[in-house]
């Protein structure tokens, strides 16, 4: 329960940090400036962890600027990080109260619910914020309301959000890790390597994912792979000790050739096989255990390189943003692009024996950077577009 709701209060801040902006114009009164001045400080503070000063200023600029709610969102966010849920809840309704379509304050709303017990409020909450058309962070509102659900024990709806956050958002890793790991934790091994390729897909270059990738192949039988994925899992995670254990058990489980140790719900899935050497009956004479590998085993493991196969390198990827059939178009289009510190290009294709002009943005090295490029930059600026490739 305190992992489940420690996930509730990350997804909080997250959401609501990100989400928690004002649309200020270039012509202020000197009292906007102010509290747009001490609102900026708070929400520093929140981001650095200095929860007390962070109150302080953001109370200076709700005093300077009461039916903002942005400040009351922000005040919700602090308060839930210091545990005054009572505090938390009354901003946030307050928030809600002065803009009805802040879905951020709906996620927000809903994970503190969560984080309370109150979970019928919570699904209430968080089913607003993904109604709302506008919202372009839907993946922590279907994240929080799958945790809901497998804490009411409803797995089918726990999976059906989880997958609907990562359909959402494609590179949003905590829905990866987390349905990965019930999908382990109940032996579908099929659909976790289905569901944890397409995250290496688009680039999720995560200790976790590599961890479960480990333990899939084990379950299949190949311990080339697993050996791999374990290894990748165990340097990648630094300073996670709970990944490293877990690589380093099941590395040595590897090198003793022991079954896998977690459950299969049906072993036909496997497309191969697992494979067992026979046992060799004990000589009566040899009373040495085997219960764990000589370390130099281990360790050759650990050390040997592993030559990644990065398929991405034969392509260059870029994002569409406009498809014109003038030039002149086109490059008022891109002049508009220029404006907003983008450096877009125009490309010339033929089509039908006509000549079209389409406005991208790139070149970027991988499909991920692209992805995060267009979301976080463009998106944020009312820009749309496609993720298209070349060969190179």
């Amino acid at each position: 329960m305190r992992a489940l709701f420690k996930i509730f209060i990350v997804g909080l801040v997250l959401s609501a940090f990100i989400g928690c902006s004002s649309s200020v114009t270039s012509k202020k009164t000197t009292q906007e400036k102010n509290w747009e001045y001490y609102y900026r400080l708070g929400l520093s503070y929140i981001s650095s962890g200095e929860n007390a000063k962070a109150i302080s200023y953001l109370h200076k600029a709700y005093e300077k600027n009461p039916s903002n709610p942005d400040i009351l969102n922000a005040l919700g966010i602090v308060y839930a990080s210091v545990g005054d849920t009572k505090n938390a809840e009354k901003y946030f309704l307050k928030a809600i109260e002065l803009d009805n379509q802040k879905a951020e304050t709906y996620t927000n709303l809903g994970a503190l619910y969560a984080q309370m017990g109150k979970y019928n409020k919570a699904i209430e909450y968080l089913e607003k914020a993904v109604s709302i058309t506008q919202y372009y962070e839907k993946e922590k509102a279907y994240y929080n309301l799958a945790l809901v659900y497998k804490r009411l024990k409803d797995y089918e709806k726990y999976e059906m959000y989880m997958n609907k956050a990562v359909s959402y958002k494609v590179t949003f890793l905590p829905a990866y890790v987390s349905l990965s790991n019930y999908y382990l934790s109940i032996g579908e091994i099929e659909k976790a390597k289905n569901l944890l390729l397409k995250a290496k897909h688009y680039g999720l270059d995560s200790p976790y994912i590599y961890l479960n990738l480990g333990k899939v192949y084990y379950a299949y039988g190949d311990k080339d792979k697993a050996q791999e994925y374990l290894k990748k899992a165990y340097k990648k995670a630094v300073s996670n000790q709970f990944v490293k254990d877990e690589a380093r058990k099941l590395l040595e489980y590897l090198t003793l050739e022991k079954e896998y140790p977690y459950p299969i719900k049906d072993s036909s899935q496997l497309t191969k096989k697992r494979e067992t050497k026979p046992k060799e009956p004990p000589k009566m004479e040899e009373k040495t255990p085997v219960n764990n590998p000589p370390k130099n085993q281990v360790e050759e493991v650990l050390n040997n390189k592993v030559i990644e196969k990065n398929t991405e390198k034969n392509f260059k990827f870029y994002i569409q943003v406009g498809v014109f059939s003038s030039k002149l178009r086109a490059s008022e289009f891109l002049e508009k692009l220029t404006i907003h510190g983008l450096k877009p290009q125009i490309k010339e294709k033929p089509l039908a024996d006509k000549i079209y002009y389409y406005v991208i943005i790139g070149y970027f090295d991988n499909y991920l950077k692209a992805y995060e490029f267009l979301n976080e930059k463009l998106k944020k600026k009312g820009i749309n577009g496609i993720i298209k490739f070349e060969r190179l």
